[in-house]
């Protein structure tokens, strides 16, 4: 079985605008995390990972992301219509 192994936030999804929450010395992550909903898909990269779906690997996802997040998540990798194994 050949996989292919996928991030998701600053990879599979955009979140450059809400990067500037943690960069610098004070971090706010509750706003960082706030914001999630409005990330939106790296296209380039839903288009590799179709690619590679579409020549016979596995996509398996991975995130640094809180349980929590689960739900947006799921719901942000189904937008980009991503046919993945697993999200971990």
């Amino acid at each position: 079985m050949r996989v292919a192994v996928f991030d998701v936030d600053g990879t599979l999804m955009d979140i450059n605008h809400r990067r500037h929450y943690v960069s610098g010395d004070k971090k706010d992550w509750k706003s960082f995390f706030d914001y999630m909903q409005f990330d939106t898909i790296n296209d380039h990269v839903f288009h590799l990972a179709h690619a590679l779906r579409n020549d016979g690997y596995e996509i398996v996802v991975v995130s640094g992301r809180n349980e929590k997040h689960r739900q947006i998540t799921e719901q942000q990798l189904a937008f980009g219509k991503l046919d993945y194994r697993k999200l971990i």
